[in-house]
């Protein structure tokens, strides 16, 4: 095999497999986490009234920090997918496939391969995250958010550290898994678990919080700190581990096994083992599993948006025994928040009013949920709001109604449906949630297709069934 170019170079342009994969793609790479990077703020945007923008306001404010905060989410969940997709390209797999055996033969030095490969991937790696970090910068300023610059280090240290950690894990890993399919599962598992590590140590809680990033020395105090030392632990450990086993395995001929029609065959020993095989081939088991997948996906989108339909506000489907109502308003706060999902079940002729029930009834013309605080008699009680905003007249909403004119008493609430039903109603939920069944629909072989592609005898299956039209015209 001879390159006309270093070996750096080769690296660079992943000219093992394909060059379409240039420097250039790089940046464009970039371009797109942005551009995903801002679509997902805008979206997460419509949920900061919600209990999710509670929980994560690093994620829904509307400023540079939580742009950034995402760009650093998204750009490391792309690059685990672009990893996935691209996995015999992107690590030390292709030792196993004898693709360095030659050139060790040849002369290349095992250690400048090594090297070269990492500095080319860390190189691709720190060009990409860059340009999107830029981005991000720059779309967030020209949105109309201030650009704080004493946290843009931090959070770039934040980003790129990440990245690379999962990175080097996955290098290691491909040496020891020969197979794409199972290494895809693994690394999605290191992604998963560098998170609950991060979650565990108390290392997110710190990276969320803009008063902690805005100096990046707080990251290098107990606790943060302890998870720096283990995450470059496992880094330089895993570098030292890629040295000695590359080493090892590159200057020996793997003794793999060729699949070939009906049979393995093992051309070292000439060893021929049968195999049944099934009735199915696997492209036609991912066509029915991915099928599957999408049908049922559409299912639960179409049934979430009757669902939505259902949660409307406090009039009408009077006929439904418990009626789901997306509450917009703090008046009945603690016990129900903005944009809660909140149940409501029918009084019926036989209620009879207790203190403290939460009661939704129409007074002139006009349907208010209150809480009862005072029972008159039998068929009038008092009613008033729990939580009266800034400038609002004490007991302005305190009012003495009859027994029969509540329709509903409140049963419970559910703030994490209230927040998925809220950003449904929004602009950009009602295009989600409308187009997304259909366009599964339209898709629907594109996306077949784009797994089987994925799997190595996905050629083989082709140029079979090739085969089989072509006798059955013939």
């Amino acid at each position: 095999m001879i390159y006309k170019n270093s070996y750096f170079n080769r690296e660079l342009k992943e000219a093992y497999i394909v060059e379409s994969a240039s420097r250039r793609n790089g940046v464009l790479y970039g371009f797109f986490y942005v551009v995903i990077t801002i679509a997902f703020h805008l979206v997460l945007n419509t949920l900061n009234n919600t209990v999710f923008g509670e929980t994560f306001p690093e994620l829904t404010s509307a400023s540079i920090f939580s742009v950034v905060f995402l760009y650093n989410f998204v750009a490391l969940a792309l690059f685990v997918i672009y990893l996935v997709s691209h996995y015999q390209l992107l690590t030390f797999q292709e030792i196993s496939d004898n693709r360095w055996y030659p050139l060790i033969k040849n002369g290349y030095s095992v250690n400048k391969m090594i090297t070269a490969k990492l500095l080319a991937r860390f190189f691709r790696v720190l060009v990409v995250y860059t340009v999107g970090f830029v981005g991000c910068l720059v779309l967030g300023g020209l949105i109309g958010y201030q650009i704080v610059t004493r946290y843009l280090a931090s959070l770039y240290f934040v980003g790129l550290s990440d990245i690379l950690l999962i990175y080097m894990i996955s290098l290691t890993i491909s040496n020891f898994v020969k197979k794409s399919r199972f290494m895809s599962v693994v690394i999605i598992i290191v992604f998963v678990l560098v998170k609950v590590l991060q979650t565990h140590l108390g290392y997110y809680s710190a990276i969320s919080d803009v008063v902690v990033m805005s100096d990046i020395s707080n990251l290098f105090v107990f606790p943060k700190l302890l998870y720096i030392i283990i995450s470059s632990v496992i880094f330089f450990a895993c570098l030292g581990i890629n040295f000695l086993v590359v080493r090892y395995k590159s200057k020996r001929f793997s003794m793999t096994k060729v699949k070939e029609v009906g049979y393995y065959m093992d051309y070292m020993s000439d060893k021929i083992e049968t195999v049944k095989k099934s009735s199915l081939n696997p492209t036609q088991v991912i066509n029915i599993a991915v099928t599957s997948v999408i049908a049922l996906l559409v299912l639960i989108l179409l049934a979430f948006n009757v669902a939505v339909l259902l949660s409307t506000d406090f009039g009408g489907l009077d006929q439904i025994a418990v009626k789901p109502i997306l509450f917009q308003s703090t008046t009945m706060s603690p016990v129900i928040n903005m944009n809660d999902l909140t149940f409501f079940e029918k009084a019926g002729n036989n209620y009879s009013p207790k203190l403290g029930d939460i009661v939704l009834f129409e007074s002139d013309g006009e349907v208010f949920v209150e809480t009862i605080v005072e029972i008159v008699d039998q068929t009038h009680v008092v009613v008033d709001i729990t939580n009266y905003s800034v400038g609002t007249e004490a007991e302005f909403f305190v009012k003495t109604i009859q027994v029969s004119s509540i329709s509903r008493i409140y049963v419970g609430t559910n703030r994490w449906l209230g927040a998925v039903v809220a950003f449904s109603r929004s602009f950009f939920g009602r295009v989600v949630m409308l187009l997304l069944p259909l366009m599964l629909i339209i898709y629907r072989k594109n996306i077949v297709d784009w797994f089987a592609r994925r799997h190595p005898d996905y050629t083989k299956d082709m140029e079979e069934l090739a085969a089989k039209k072509n006798k059955k015209n013939v």
